[in-house]
């Protein structure tokens, strides 16, 4: 079998059917781990329903502050999916195929300049993501490989309708080829492409407004052995954005992230983030997050900084309140008053 068959049968029927079973798999885990989360807000079935919808057209609340980015966003996926539905090439093969499924065309016109306006978003995409490194958590190498494999396939597929590439020594003779190949490539792997928050290690103070606002428990904290770990379970994630509106440092984000682990981690969570907790400099408890007691301690001056709560409030009694008579319990420290 030549190339040609392998890429006009087998290998576009592997393609199709990796898509199809991971999106079978990743709705079934997904509407699972909302079955799971619903204690958090009432409303049972009416939440896992509003979840979805929220899922499928994410206008996240963190829109506002990058419109511009936004409906960039919003016009990729646009382009994304009108262009090869609609496409005259495309509704050919499909009305030639077994299944004989036929719809309305797209225009040529509009075809060319839907293209033409996605290839631009990516390479807005691939310069704004290489501008603002260091200033937004980092693109995992994932994030530009996948924005490469949309764009070969409209590239190509201009260039094949076109002529571009026609004088091209290999190219120009294997040009149908390159482009069924890699719309292959980006049919299949959608299925393991996941839109996820991520925190910035650098910037994040382990504060825990971005756990305290999450809607369905996809990101939470807890401390332990002296540190605050923040796990993260993707497939209860609505990227809502609530995580980046509320996060005082901007050290939350969302990306997309190809990831074949992903999707089967279904039971375990991710760790995003671990930081140190501070250690009272009285009793020796882990209170707060070591990151923001340094930057708070920059902005003010307190003695009783370096205090649990509970110190703390045994420290302010004893300096400005009556003598104070502490004894010890089960329950911990008790503090009485003599009168």
């Amino acid at each position: 079998m030549d190339l040609d068959s392998l890429v006009e049968g087998p290998f576009l029927r592997a393609s199709f059917a990796i898509l199809a079973l991971g999106l079978i798999i990743r709705t079934v885990f997904f509407v699972a781990s909302l079955l799971k989360a619903r204690d958090r807000r009432r409303g049972g079935g009416l939440f896992v329903l509003t979840s979805l919808g929220r899922y499928l057209a994410p206008l996240h609340r963190a829109a506002v502050r990058k419109p511009i980015y936004t409906a960039a966003r919003y016009l990729f996926h646009f382009c994304l999916l009108v262009v090869p539905i609609g496409l005259t090439g495309h509704v050919s093969l499909w009305e030639e195929s077994s299944l004989g499924w036929s719809w309305p065309t797209l225009d040529h016109v509009w075809a060319d300049w839907l293209t033409l306006v996605l290839l631009i978003l990516v390479a807005y995409f691939l310069l704004r993501r290489i501008a603002l490194a260091g200033r937004e958590p980092a693109a995992l190498p994932g994030d530009l490989i996948f924005l490469i494999i949309v764009a070969l396939p409209f590239l190509s597929g201009y260039a094949l309708t076109h002529g571009t590439v026609d004088a091209w020594p290999f190219v120009g003779e294997n040009i149908y080829n390159i482009h069924l190949m890699s719309g292959q490539v980006m049919i299949a792997a959608t299925a393991f492409l996941f839109c996820r928050t991520r925190l910035d290690k650098k910037r994040c103070v382990g504060c825990g407004a971005c756990t305290e606002t999450c809607p369905t428990g996809a990101l939470v904290s807890a401390d332990e052995a002296g540190f605050r770990t923040f796990a993260y379970a993707h497939y209860r994630c609505l990227a809502c954005g609530g995580c980046l509106d509320v996060c005082p440092e901007k050290a939350a984000g969302l990306r997309h992230q190809l990831s074949l682990t992903s999707l089967f981690r279904v039971v375990t969570r991710e760790r995003l983030n671990r930081v140190e907790l501070t250690i009272c400099q009285r009793c020796a408890a882990p209170f707060a997050p070591l990151p923001l007691q340094t930057k708070v301690g920059l902005m003010i001056d307190d003695d009783y900084l370096g205090l649990c709560p509970t110190c703390r409030q045994l420290a302010i009694a004893v300096k400005t309140g009556p003598t104070p008579q502490i004894t010890e319990s089960g329950h911990g420290l008790i503090m009485t008053t003599r009168r």
